[in-house]
């Protein structure tokens, strides 16, 4: 069959130029069945939705499957209903973080949609085109949600995750093109040599599951090295969301890329946890060009880190940062503000402790309730003084700026104060001016684009929906996207 695979279009205030992992890993993986596959990244094009949608239906396909999160339900409703209306035989399905969430719910609020996915989309939107390209028999494949006769099922989710060191390399080669990073020398190439994580934050929903499981090191020197030596990238960032913490496959994985000259040549980005942090992994990774680590250091209060189900205290994160930075790397760390049970005195605990753990750069976020996470069943429950605010108004869950949760005596507009307060006291106080260039850079330019037009279509998202918040914090290029 012909598959095409679509990223919604993004803002000017989030646009990334690095191919998407979960739509590179579906598309190899369903090429390597035989069908033929293509993927109109609109965010990765810097396509508006007009253009977005216009290429969509001059493409000639059987099927349109999307990748979205929660904030972007709104484009991809949209997707379909073009879809729809100009071929009506076209199948739809929707695959990403808000689905396997909410499979059934999705069929029932968008009926455009044929199919929803929960989980990896791997195995089921392979099984999926096989059922379309004969029987029909949708009943027996585990995380699909579809509709019969007027009503939705869902099969449940699926009981296995995929065996990482079986699948092909992801199909990048639908992105780029030999020495594409050359001429795009601000762009980093984005890899996985994992999936899952262990730990249980009450804001992530763990879509990858709570057990991490390794790709075969060899195929991840190998993508990495093509990265480097045939795509032409100096910037390397592995999306795992703790690749560096000490294990067999991590120190493999390294050991190798010692061995060749990729460290002379280019350098690589990565995260941990900062329960993890190891001072013998640091040498390695510094010796094997390791730029950048991003840790979630989260809240400088500790009730409030309980609270949210990270497992440390903020003296154990400020340790870790402080060995990160001996080991001669450059930290990130990540903060959020709105936490179970956040007050007036524990945000300035986070500021005070941002400013005194000092790393390369923040990034402080405001909370938003992700369907399936714990977070949104308190604010679902009442629990922790929260209430969703707009709970199906899915534009509103934008972590740039969305206005999903309210938190009782914490205002949204009280939360963005404080975070400008909290940026403006990193920089200022630890006089790094270069980096409030460049948080304020970013700002300055998406209003110039809005109030000129330039580079956004007449019905581009900046034009018709509520992402995008003049308060965001632009990250580094090597910060994972959800």
């Amino acid at each position: 069959m012909n598959v095409l695979l679509v990223k919604p279009w993004g803002d000017a205030f989030n646009w990334y130029h690095s191919h998407m992992l979960g739509l590179a890993y579906v598309a190899g993986y369903v090429r390597g069945q035989g069908h033929k596959v293509e993927i109109l990244d609109a965010a990765f094009h810097r396509m508006g939705a007009g253009d977005l949608l216009s290429e969509i239906t001059q493409r000639k396909c059987d099927v349109v499957g999307v990748t979205a999160m929660t904030h972007e339900m709104v484009r991809a409703k949209e997707i379909f209903e073009v879809v729809k209306e100009n071929k009506p035989s076209i199948h739809t399905i929707l695959g990403g973080p808000h689905t396997s969430a909410r499979p059934e719910e999705t069929l029932k609020e968008i009926p455009q949609l044929d199919f929803s996915i929960a989980g990896e989309g791997e195995v089921p939107f392979t099984e999926l085109l096989a059922q379309l390209d004969g029987t029909c028999d949708f009943e027996k494949i585990k995380g699909l949600a579809f509709r019969r006769n007027g009503d939705t099922h869902f099969n449940g989710r699926q009981s296995d995750f995929l065996d990482l060191k079986t699948i092909p390399q992801p199909a990048v080669d639908l992105y780029y093109k030999k020495d594409w990073f050359k001429t795009h020398p601000d762009s980093e190439y984005r890899l996985f040599a994992s999936r899952g994580c262990p730990f249980k934050c009450g804001y992530c929903m763990r879509v990858l599951g709570d057990r991490v499981r390794w790709r075969d090191p060899e195929a991840v020197v190998e993508e990495w090295e093509k990265a480097v030596r045939y795509y032409g990238a100096e910037k390397v960032f592995l999306h795992d969301e703790i690749f560096l913490y000490k294990n067999e496959t991590t120190h493999q994985i390294l050991d190798a890329i010692l061995r060749t000259n990729i460290p002379q040549i280019s350098y690589f980005n990565c995260m941990t946890h900062p329960k993890l942090v190891d001072e013998e992994l640091l040498e390695k990774a510094k010796r094997a060009n390791c730029n950048l680590i991003c840790i979630g250091v989260e809240s400088g209060n500790n009730r409030v880190l309980k609270n949210s189900g990270r497992n440390y205290k903020i003296e154990e994160a400020d340790q870790a940062v402080q060995k990160i930075k001996r080991a001669g790397i450059k930290p990130f760390t990540f903060f959020i503000l709105g936490h179970p049970g956040e007050t007036h005195k524990s945000i300035w605990d986070t500021i005070r402790a941002a400013v005194r753990i000092n790393p390369f750069e923040i990034g402080l976020g405001v909370m938003v309730p992700y369907p399936g996470t714990k977070i949104y069943d308190y604010a679902s429950e009442g629990k922790f003084g929260y209430k969703l605010n707009l709970e199906k108004d899915w534009d509103a869950y934008d972590r740039y700026g969305g206005s999903a949760l309210k938190i009782k005596r914490l205002p949204r507009r009280v939360l963005m104060i404080y975070q400008i307060i909290g940026y403006l006291s990193f920089f200022l106080m630890n006089g790094k001016f270069r980096g409030m260039f460049n948080y304020l850079k970013p700002k300055i330019g998406a209003v110039v684009r809005l109030l000129s037009g330039k580079g956004l279509s007449e019905d581009s998202e900046l034009g018709n929906s509520k992402t995008g918040s003049a308060y965001h914090r632009t990250l580094p290029k090597s910060q994972p996207n959800n």
